[in-house]
C-alpha cells in the first residue's frame, strides 16, 4: 500500500509539473529550440548587460557567441572562454591569465547563455506568453521558473521574435539581486567551424600564465 501511494504521489508531481507549463509558450520554445538544435554551428552577436540593485552598479559588455553542439566559445574585450567539450579555458585579460576546469553540467548551462534552449523541458514553471511587438515583428516574452528552490536564480525571461523564429533577449534575475541580460544582436545559423575554434592553444594568449585547477 505504501510503494501504491508513492506512486501516485509521482504521478500526481508529474502532471502538476506538466499543467504548470503553458502550452502555448513550449510550442513556441520547441520551435526555437529545434532550430537551434539543428544548426551546424552558431555565431551570435551579444549585448551582454550585469545590474546589480544592492550596489547600483550597471556593467555592459558586447561580445561574440560561438557554439557547435556542447562545445562554445565566447569572446568580450575583457574575457574569453573556450569550452571544448570537457575542459573550460578562460582567460582573464587584464591579469592575462587562464584557468583551466572541468565543469559540472549544470556549471556549464550556466556559463552558456543559450542553455535554457535545451533545459527549459524539465525543470521549469513556464507562464503564458505575453504577445508584443518590435520592429514590426510579433514578439512573445516568456518567464520560466525553476521549481528547485536552491537555484541561484528565481526567474528566465526570453523575449522571441515570433515571425524570424529566433531569441531577442534571456534575462536572469538571481536571488542575490543581480540581473544578467543577453541582447542577441544579430545571429548566424548552419555555419561550419573547426573544432580548432573551441580548443586551447598556447599561440592564442601568449605570455599568459596557466592556472589548472582540474
Amino acid at each position: 500500500m505504501k510503494k501504491l501511494f508513492t506512486l501516485l504521489l509521482a504521478a500526481l508531481s508529474m502532471t502538476v509539473a506538466f499543467a504548470q507549463q503553458d502550452a502555448a509558450s513550449v510550442a513556441l520554445l520547441n520551435k526555437l529550440s529545434a532550430k537551434y538544435k539543428s544548426s551546424t554551428g552558431t555565431r551570435i552577436q551579444l549585448k551582454i548587460s550585469v545590474e546589480d540593485s544592492k550596489t547600483q552598479m550597471h556593467q555592459t559588455i558586447n561580445g561574440t557567441l560561438t557554439t557547435k553542439g556542447r562545445k562554445f566559445h565566447l569572446a568580450t574585450p575583457a574575457a574569453t572562454m573556450l569550452f571544448d567539450g570537457k575542459a573550460l579555458y578562460t582567460y582573464n585579460k587584464q591579469a592575462n591569465e587562464v584557468t583551466i576546469s572541468e565543469p559540472e553540467e549544470e556549471e556549464v548551462k550556466e556559463l552558456d547563455p543559450t542553455a535554457v534552449l535545451s533545459s527549459y523541458k524539465a525543470g521549469y514553471k513556464i507562464d503564458k506568453p505575453e504577445d508584443g511587438t518590435r520592429g514590426g515583428h510579433q514578439t512573445a516574452l516568456i518567464k520560466l521558473y525553476p521549481e528547485n528552490l536552491n537555484e541561484s536564480f528565481f526567474k528566465v525571461e526570453m523575449l522571441i521574435d515570433k515571425d524570424a523564429n529566433m531569441p531577442l533577449s534571456i534575462t536572469t534575475f538571481a536571488k542575490n539581486g543581480v540581473t544578467n541580460s543577453i541582447a542577441i544582436l544579430s545571429i548566424e545559423t548552419n555555419q561550419s567551424f573547426s573544432d580548432k575554434e573551441f580548443t586551447y592553444s598556447a599561440d592564442r594568449f601568449p605570455g599568459a600564465e596557466i592556472v589548472d585547477i582540474r
